[in-house]
């Protein structure tokens, strides 16, 4: 009897485990009938097989080599269409910022995104960290590469910023899953778009503003539908991850194919009027006081990050010299350089009349752990502020944004701009990891050779000022990789 309830158990069971493969299965295909080469519940159309895999092995060749090559900026180039849809899907900035649930202020949509000026001078704002698409769309808009005759175009910008569309309220600006009300009628437009078709959205790119794996939000109700459907597209995002580093992106195709990783945007922004960029201004460590800065708190969501960040937080607190390591704490999900002096632990003479400092351009090396994901937008506010940015994680800086480490032509970029520290390593040992950075930022011949090359890289890690001129910014950046030369 008890061998056959132990049966009837693993019965069960199995039948269980047998549903819910199948339902992962149609789930990750869901959606994805319309993409081409597909028939009837998102299988594959063998008919049609053959000639989407020949497109996706030429492609494939190019895209080899768009992460090969090398910048250039004076070459004449073909040229992208934006399409011309409603400001209704184009348009996800939310229309007031009433609710408490961190939602997005309104100051921040201010110049295309770029929020109010703060410095002038040192191209500096207060920018946060998901507004990039208003910026991003506005230099696409102005580019001398933009034509308005869809058939003179090699490449497609598809104006749609499905990050914002499926994590941000509309109404009341609240961040919380919203069923992304208008990616159904995005999919549609491109269905019905001869341009979309002829290569299967092999020339297209699109924006995703939020965090690759804020899926949360992104992925709830079938949202990240859309980039099965566009396949094909390249999908440009603030970091983009390797199925081995999250299994949710092993899970599913889209997630790893063609995704490029673009900087976050930071508060510093080139512009007619950025004489004094930091990361050039100060070469030197003289105005630079305090050895070692971590901006930020240990209220994230990753285990592995709120450890680490909570060993530098104590053990930068019980340093006897103040300038040798300064914590600056910020409120959850805050990232800026807008700090008031009395957010820092170290002293200071600044009135509260004066604008709020920046504690990354008072520090030789700032240390940068990841937060609820590896990357952060503190790391490009250090970067430009001409702070040596201390990662823990190769994630959190080293694998992304490949085209923009390069594009002064150098490989190794992101190792020589930074410094890594393995987590293991500072966590086996906080109080010996943190003195030994602290002999690195004491160390002028290595912060000199970190700061050149963050000189030199600075310039296509930020986001030009829309309607000045100015050198080529991370958006020519990416035109250069994707649009091929004429």
């Amino acid at each position: 009897m008890r061998v056959r309830q132990q049966r009837v158990w693993f019965s069960r069971l199995f039948c269980l485990v047998l549903v819910w493969g199948l339902y992962d299965f149609l789930a990750q295909w869901k959606g994805s009938a319309a993409r081409a080469g597909r028939g009837p519940l998102g299988l594959w159309d063998r008919s049609a097989r053959r000639s989407h895999d020949d497109y996706d092995n030429r492609t494939e060749e190019n895209w080899e080599y768009l992460n090969k090559a090398k910048e250039d900026f004076t070459s004449p180039r073909r040229l992208f269409y934006i399409y011309d849809w409603n400001s209704s899907i184009v348009n996800r900035w939310p229309d007031k910022d009433s609710h408490h649930r961190l939602s997005i202020p309104a100051v921040y949509g201010a110049n295309y995104g770029i929020g109010p000026v703060v410095n002038a001078a040192q191209g500096r704002y207060m920018t946060h960290q998901y507004s990039l698409f208003r910026t991003f769309y506005a230099r696409l808009r102005e580019s001398p590469l933009r034509t308005l005759d869809p058939a003179k175009a090699s490449l497609f910008f598809i104006p749609y910023d499905l990050g914002m569309d499926s994590s941000t309220r509309q109404f009341d600006g609240a961040l919380a899953r919203t069923n992304c009300p208008k990616k159904a009628e995005v999919v549609s437009l491109l269905g019905a778009s001869p341009w979309f078709k002829r290569f299967h959205g092999a020339d297209h790119f699109v924006l995703h503003t939020i965090n690759q794996m804020m899926v949360h939000y992104s992925n709830f109700d079938g949202c990240m539908d859309l980039y099965d459907f566009c396949f094909n597209c390249t999908k440009l995002g603030i970091d983009a991850y390797s199925p081995e580093f999250y299994i949710e992106i092993a899970r599913r195709p889209y997630m790893q194919h063609r995704w490029v990783s673009v900087p976050f945007p930071s508060d510093f922004h080139l512009s007619a009027l950025a004489t004094q960029p930091l990361w050039e201004a100060t070469t030197s460590s003289v105005n630079r006081p305090v050895l070692l800065a971590f901006v930020g708190s240990d209220k994230v969501t990753s285990n592995k990050q709120k450890t680490l960040r909570q060993a530098i937080l104590d053990t930068c607190r019980k340093r006897s010299d103040p300038q040798s390591c300064v914590t600056v704490e910020l409120a959850s999900h805050e990232s800026h350089s807008m700090l008031s002096s009395s957010s820092s632990s170290s002293s200071s003479s600044s009135s509260s009349s004066e604008p709020p400092n920046n504690i990354y351009a008072r520090s030789r090396l700032c240390l940068m752990p990841g937060g609820d994901f590896p990357t952060r937008k503190g790391f490009f506010d250090a970067l430009l502020s001409g702070c040596v940015p201390v990662v823990f994680l190769p994630a959190s800086a080293l694998t992304q944004w490949p085209w923009h480490w390069a594009a002064t032509g150098s490989e190794k970029q992101a190792e020589s701009c930074t410094v890594y520290m393995p987590w293991k390593t500072f966590l086996a040992n906080p109080q010996k990891s943190l003195d030994e950075l602290v002999e690195m930022a004491k160390d002028e011949a290595l912060l000199t050779s970190k700061r050149a090359c963050i000189a030199r890289v600075a310039p296509f890690m930020q986001y030009r000022v829309p309607g000045h001129n100015g050198p080529p910014d991370a958006v020519d950046v990416v035109l250069s990789r994707l649009l091929p030369r004429g």
